[in-house]
């Protein structure tokens, strides 16, 4: 599987603040997701809606999400970070 990310991404992953318990979180959560597996269910993996829809979010904390669009074939990380900062970037 290939692994995108968007430039949101990857200008919000540098901002974000992970503990040591959100980064093994992430990890854990990419590896998941490049075997096909399903995620943890702590991590609360959804369906988004609206303009959003045919992506997906998980959380690494209370209020902290990654979202992200997968085909099978490739895995597209779209923003990470609060709600608040990535709802208000899309």
């Amino acid at each position: 599987m290939t692994i995108k990310t968007d430039g949101n991404f990857s200008k919000s992953f540098n901002k974000v603040k992970l503990t040591k318990n959100e980064i093994g979180e992430f990890l854990i959560c990419m590896i998941s997701l490049v075997r096909g597996e399903r995620l943890p269910n702590y991590v609360r993996d959804h369906s988004l809606l609206g303009k959003l829809k045919g992506y997906k979010e998980f959380h690494l904390s209370g209020d902290k999400v990654v979202i992200y669009k997968t085909d099978g074939m490739s895995l597209q990380l779209v923003n990470i970070g609060s709600h608040t900062q990535v709802f208000r970037s899309m």
